[in-house]
């Protein structure tokens, strides 16, 4: 697995760049168990707070609200799209792909994605990022890491 990356990979013909959120312990813990599945090697992984240069369209705001895939050509997933897309890439995921892809599906997909990256800080236990305990000089409690 490819984590930490600042500047993403310049062959861009069959390699996609995920971007997610560093600062959350669940995030983590979701690409460090696909980027194991990633056999293939074909998704980056990178965290937006390492980025130099954000992706053109995108805001640091956007980066915080979801995570996106590049796929290339210009063309970025947000949220349950970059999940579902990767449905596609990590054969891993394959047996998931009629489910994502199934007319009907998106909808709740988005809503229930939203819920989550909205509440990421909490499912993962982990305070928001300059949060009240950081802020407060207490310590901060951060996901096992169980390599």
């Amino acid at each position: 697995m490819r984590t930490g990356e600042k500047t993403p990979s310049t062959d861009r013909s069959s390699q996609w760049i995920f971007y997610y959120d560093g600062d959350c312990g669940l995030c983590g813990w979701l690409v460090k168990w696909l980027g194991r599945m990633d056999f293939a090697r074909g998704v980056d992984w990178v965290p937006f707070q390492s980025l130099q240069t954000l992706p053109e369209g995108l805001s640091r705001d956007d980066l915080d609200q979801a995570a996106y895939l590049d796929v290339g050509a210009g063309k970025l997933l947000p949220g349950f799209y970059a999940f579902r897309r990767l449905t596609l890439k990590i054969a891993f995921l394959w047996p998931l792909a009629p489910i994502f892809w199934f007319p009907g599906v998106p909808a709740p997909g988005v809503l229930v994605y939203r819920w989550v990256a909205q509440n990421r800080y909490r499912l993962s236990r982990c305070a928001a990022p300059g949060g009240e305990a950081e802020q407060h000089g207490r310590s901060v409690p951060r996901p096992r890491d169980d390599s």
